[in-house]
């Protein structure tokens, strides 16, 4: 994963997101609704998907010969990427996506510009939205109903994996986290992302709790912030940082709200424990 483009996406959602969760907490419980009432036909067998976390999903649920089509970004699993290329949310090639004949398109918080213009040519959309554990487990059900799938035994093992999560959820004053995402300029993650969100599961917060993707991090704050550990998906260490616990954790499974976030974020929850002592 390269990071620089990864956090430039972000900041280009900026503004989309806002709107994206205005919308969704008007539509968010009718969104399998919408979805499953434009597609009569089911189950669905092309499927095109425009993000990395949705592209997962649909390995997990066992439905990988469905998919048709993917964002540039998808890259897991690894037959994932041999599936053709439709460019991302952000630079669509609407000819190759209707030369590939979809009956449904998977978008990740997708302003509602470009779900009417998919919408336009008759294909339904899947919009993405979750924000906690249980919103990914919820959408992983909804996608499981549209491609006509049980995969009981998966299910299974991630319920697991959030009642873990659950159970870790400490009783103290939380800590507070600094979730780097590039060194120089330091930016970081606010709170509007399922991995802030999920932080008190560990005992921890975010230190930065604006409702924004990103956050540019002053390069003073970095040597005398109010933080007691750094999360880092950076390629390189800052120097300026304080000299508290230093975790770096993979990457891939925390960013993304998939099937694969909350076995990651258990992991993570564990490596906290073991970095910070009482």
């Amino acid at each position: 994963m390269r990071y620089l483009p990864w956090v430039a996406c972000l900041r280009k959602r900026r503004g989309l997101v806002a709107a994206a969760l205005l919308l969704a907490s008007m539509v968010s419980s009718k969104v399998t609704a919408a979805a499953a009432a434009e597609t009569e036909q089911l189950p669905l067998q092309r499927i095109v998907s425009l993000s990395p976390h949705l592209t997962e999903a649909v390995y997990w649920l066992g439905a990988g010969e469905s998919l048709k089509g993917r964002d540039r970004f998808s890259n897991f699993p690894e037959e994932a990427e041999a599936v053709a290329v439709v460019g991302d949310a952000y630079s669509l090639n609407i000819e190759a996506l209707l030369a590939l004949q979809p009956d449904l398109v998977l978008l990740w918080q997708a302003p509602e510009s470009l779900q009417r213009q998919i919408r336009q040519f008759g294909i339904p959309v899947f919009n993405s939205q979750p924000q906690t554990v249980d919103e990914i487990r919820a959408e992983l059900v909804q996608l499981a109903e549209l491609l006509a799938v049980r995969p009981a035994q998966q299910f299974a093992k991630l319920d697991q994996h959030i009642a873990k999560l659950k159970n870790k959820a400490a009783k103290q004053q939380p800590r507070k986290a600094l979730l780097l995402v590039q060194s120089q300029p330091p930016v970081a993650l606010g709170n509007q992302d399922v991995l802030a969100a999920s932080l008190p599961y560990c005992g921890w917060q975010n230190v930065f709790q604006q409702p924004q993707a990103v956050i540019n991090v002053s390069p003073e704050f970095l040597p005398s912030g109010d933080y007691d550990a750094v999360i880092s998906f950076t390629q390189r260490q800052n120097a300026h940082l304080k000299s508290v616990p230093y975790l770096k954790p993979t990457a891939d499974p925390l960013l993304r709200p998939g099937p694969r976030f909350a076995p990651a974020m258990t992991q993570l929850c564990q490596q906290l424990a073991d970095g910070i002592k009482p």
